[in-house]
């Protein structure tokens, strides 16, 4: 199944693995592996494993300049 979104929380929270899209064209940058255990609660964001895929996410997004820091 695939889940399109805008929210990087959102996506590491229910994915199994994230696609991170280039702007056009649109191409795959890169696939990243979410191995967080299930279920996944409200207090993921305490989660360093958590944070480190967020962090990861958004640095490709800066690195692309389609968002700032």
């Amino acid at each position: 199944m695939v889940f399109v979104t805008h929210s990087i929380d959102e996506a590491v929270f229910l994915s199994d693995r994230v696609i991170v899209m280039t702007p056009r064209p649109g191409r795959v940058r890169e696939a990243i592996a979410v191995d967080l255990p299930r279920p996944r609660g409200s207090g993921r964001a305490r989660k360093p494993r958590f944070a480190d895929i967020l962090r990861r996410v958004n640095h490709l997004f800066q690195d692309m300049g389609v968002i700032r820091e």
